[in-house]
């Protein structure tokens, strides 16, 4: 662990920073900034200092002040414009480090910080010197040497006792074949929840060490076993697993050899489990028996969301198994049997019946009505073929679509108003830390499904979640203080909700990272993206997560589980070009993959059509300002399907909207100055509209959400 970093820096160019960032009393730009009733800021420590050498006074206008009186600045881009200052390290001489990173400059990359000899936390040895010492000591060092001698003899035994299972005799055995005890070395050092085997050339006999080290030990969310060699005897194996397990919630097979008869052994585990949510068996053999085997299991099963058996070999006999069972299901939202092989041929061989697909026709409808009597027909979605308009690769696709956090068009009109005054659904009337409030709120999604509003509380390290009509909210993650345990987040900045898997997503900025966390009774999460400065989050309908980079300057795609993202937007170094980006903040995506940006320091929105190579100006671009060309520290950003946009002008304390292709937005909320009244907002950062397309303000300065009311008049 590090241990220099208190005045281990210096500025860059501090004649060129800003006077109002630095504090009167120590003349340095502010640390851990608090305000004064008389309007007066100063750094935390200095004014603290001050009042204890027995003065009672403000050292700026002399009115009578305590400790007790001051209040933390928690404006989100005064932080980011104190974080951005540029120092230079006088340890090791690195220069053009920010200073909100140099912290994490001590801990773990400055050659000259001074760190001690340990491992896993064990102190035994007393040595402490450089970093770039650290690696000459342990090797001589006996504690260390024996310590970490003592570990690798605890995987060496962990890894002799592999377990099989033989598939006939179900007798346990231990095992040290080498090309085991690589598969579960593999598994041991992979992260946690995604556990991805596939092409691996896998067997039956290795799903017994799957089933001990990723589901059983690791307690895995996600398992990808596909393209492998796994048969019925190896989802014998995993069957077995799942039956009680309460951890795996997407378990991926595709390509492999299951068949009917694995099919039936998982089927029957389902029917008892209530976790998984997502099974994908395409390209596995099945017929119209292990259709029937899934049907069954439909029957019982409440919790799994999407089944998968796109190309196998079901026919209409199977698929209407399928469609009688989900009568009565109410959970799945997605079956997909896109390009069944039995069907092909069956219109190779012009045996399919007329008769035969009327009554399916009967069935979907009937499928139809049932989900409309969940009363959410605007979220179902049924692709079938009308009669005589087979269109044979793509039979069917029955989905219950995702709520997404977006705006729809289909309740709003490009003229719609709103009430000019808000009223406080979550936060006291005062900042703090208790269940009915909140301290600086930043981003914000609306569930509709459930009727909440969840919170990414910053300064309370916290999201919160929050029930139309409640005063008090609920912690669902985070809560225990600011830190990088996986029970902790560290002032999160944006939360998205990813319904197929019933998780948030949480932008976790202090720690630079992006965490997956259960919507419901989880005390941690999961570090699904690491060493990112993250600022805002966007899901498209594919589930490629977009990821703002605040330092980096660019907006990365990432498919949930990859090593690395893809570059989507700027990307190209700090600048106000069309191929760049400065200080990006929230990100939206359309229904077309078109990535939207709020450039915080550019003053814009930006677009970005998909694979383009520079974006457009939607909105701003006329520098920092308030007329209606003009933006100031731009935050949150909605798209509609007609390219209006939807902006958070936090500089400006109003939410305003950009007609596509206009030249001026127009304010729809706020706009009447910094303050706290019904019809005022102070910094609003991020925002979400629900399905009647009533808006929900993140109002940060105020530390509460404001709701808007659509007029009723403007609901098309």
């Amino acid at each position: 662990m590090a241990k220099k970093s208190k005045s281990a820096y210096e500025y860059m160019n501090e004649i060129s920073i800003d006077n109002y960032l630095k504090c009167p009393i120590c003349t340095d730009p502010f640390l851990d900034p608090v305000s004064t009733p008389c309007k007066h800021t100063f750094c935390r420590r200095c004014i603290v200092t001050w009042l204890e050498l027995h003065k009672t006074s403000c050292p700026s206008c002399r009115e009578i002040l305590s400790k007790e009186d001051l209040t933390s600045i928690s404006v989100i881009f005064i932080h980011g414009m104190l974080n951005e200052i540029l120092v230079k390290c006088t340890l090791c001489d690195e220069i053009n480090l920010q200073r909100g990173n140099f912290q994490n400059h001590i801990n773990n990359l400055c050659p000259k910080a001074d760190v001690s000899c340990s491992i896993n936390n064990d102190t035994s040895c007393s040595w402490i010197g450089s970093r770039d010492q650290l690696e000459i000591h342990q090797s001589k060092c006996k504690i260390y040497q024996s310590k970490l001698m003592s570990n690798t003899n605890c995987i060496k035994d962990q890894r002799s006792k592999t377990l099989t299972v033989d598939r006939k005799e179900n007798v346990v055995n231990e095992s040290t074949n080498p090309r085991e005890l690589e598969l579960e070395d593999y598994i041991i050092r992979s992260a946690d929840w995604l556990i991805e085997l596939s092409e691996r050339l896998m067997i039956n006999s290795d799903m017994s060490i799957v089933v001990e080290q990723a589901i059983i030990r690791k307690q895995c969310t996600i398992l990808i076993l596909s393209e492998n060699h796994i048969d019925a005897s190896g989802a014998l194996i995993l069957a077995k697993a799942l039956s009680n397990n309460t951890s795996l919630i997407r378990l991926e097979l595709q390509y492999d050899c299951i068949g009917d008869r694995g099919v039936d052994y998982l089927a029957d585990a389902l029917s008892v489990n209530k976790c998984l949510k997502v099974l994908d068996l395409r390209d596995n053999n099945i017929t119209h028996e292990g259709a029937r085997h899934l049907a069954n299991m439909l029957k019982k099963n409440q919790t799994l969301t999407s089944l998968l058996l796109n190309s196998n070999h079901i026919d209409d006999r199977g698929v209407r198994l399928l469609a009688d069972a989900l009568i009565d299901n109410t959970s799945l939202r997605q079956l997909s049997l896109f390009q069944t092989k039995e069907i092909r041929s069956r219109r190779e061989e012009d045996e399919f019946a007329e008769n035969d697909l009327r009554q399916f026709q009967e069935k979907i409808n009937k499928l139809r009505q049932s989900f409309e009597r969940l009363n959410q027909p605007n979220n179902i979605k049924v692709i079938t073929s009308q009669i005589g308009q087979v269109d044979w690769n793509r039979l069917i696709s029955v989905e219950k679509q995702q709520e997404r956090v977006v705006l729809r068009s289909s309740h709003i009109d490009i003229g719609a108003t709103w009430s000019p005054n808000g009223t406080t659904v979550a936060g006291d009337s005062e900042q703090g830390n208790r269940l009915n409030q909140l301290n600086s709120p930043q981003g914000i999604c609306v569930d509709n499904e459930d009727q909440v509003v969840y919170i990414a509380d910053w300064c309370n390290h916290r999201i919160m979640k929050w029930k139309f009509d409640l005063t008090d909210g609920e912690i669902v993650a985070g809560g225990n203080g600011a830190g990088n345990r996986m029970d902790q987040l560290n002032n999160p900045l944006d939360v998205i909700i990813d319904k197929e898997t019933d998780n948030l997503i949480i932008c976790d900025s202090g720690n630079q990272r992006v965490v997956q966390w259960p919507c419901r009774n989880a005390s941690r999460g999961q570090t699904i993206i690491s060493n990112i400065d993250c600022r805002g989050l966007a899901m498209d309908d594919n589930r490629f997560l977009y990821v703002s980079n605040y330092n980096k300057s660019e907006v990365q795609r990432w498919r949930i589980g990859d090593s690395q993202g893809t570059v989507v937007a700027g990307g190209n170094g700090k600048g106000i070009h069309l191929n760049q980006l400065n200080g990006p903040q929230y990100v939206f995506v359309d229904q077309d993959h078109s990535v939207y940006i709020s450039d915080m320091n550019n003053y814009r929105v930006m677009k970005w059509l998909q694979g383009a190579q520079e974006g457009i100006i939607v909105a701003g671009g006329q520098g920092k300002g308030n007329t209606l060309s003009q933006l100031s520290s731009p935050y949150g950003v909605i798209v509609d399907p007609l390219g209006t946009v939807y902006v958070a002008d936090c500089g400006n304390h109003q939410i305003v909207r950009w007609s596509n292709g206009a030249k001026e937005g127009t304010v729809i909320v706020g706009g009447n100055g910094c303050g706290n009244k019904p019809n005022q907002l102070n910094y609003p950062v991020g925002f979400s509209f629900d399905q009647y397309g009533n808006l929900y303000v993140s109002d940060n300065g105020n530390s509460r959400i404001q709701l808007f009311n659509i007029n009723t008049n403007s609901r098309s």
